[in-house]
């Protein structure tokens, strides 16, 4: 359109010109578009995992209750200002799983806006560690 509206005598194009470019844009492939879903269904699927992360955190917060004997389980408590909002944070991110060092900054960088509180900083490397492997249990 530009090269008819705007220039005069525009060479053609050749042969040549129009395979290479199609080697470099792939133009003979076509369009793919991505998948794609109904905003209905999508909001079916937030609902759905959301319903499910409900669910996963009442459970656990019903064992944290039946598990005030288990030493872990009271240093969590000890280190927690809100279990649920600590437990919510952890089940909405899966950062902190790769390691006790990405647990540690998770929880560190987050203090007091992810029901965790200051005590966590006091803690001794096996504390972290017992800590660490029981929210990976029970998460």
């Amino acid at each position: 359109y530009v090269r008819n509206q705007f220039m005069k005598d525009p060479p053609l194009d050749t042969d040549d010109d129009l395979s290479a470019l199609d080697q470099m844009y792939n133009l003979s492939f076509g369009m793919q578009i991505p998948a794609q879903i109904p905003v209905s269904a999508a909001k079916e699927l937030i609902v759905t995992e959301a319903n499910q992360k409900s669910k996963k955190l009442n459970k656990i917060l019903i064992s944290l209750e039946n598990e005030q004997s288990n030493p872990a389980a009271k240093l969590f408590d000890s280190v927690t200002d809100d279990n649920q909002l600590a437990f919510s944070s952890l089940i909405n991110s899966d950062n902190w799983k790769y390691s006790e060092n990405d647990f540690i900054n998770f929880l560190t960088l987050n203090v007091n806006q992810n029901g965790f509180n200051g005590r966590i900083f006091s803690l001794t490397d096996s504390e972290w560690n017992v800590l660490y492997n029981y929210l990976s249990n029970v998460l």
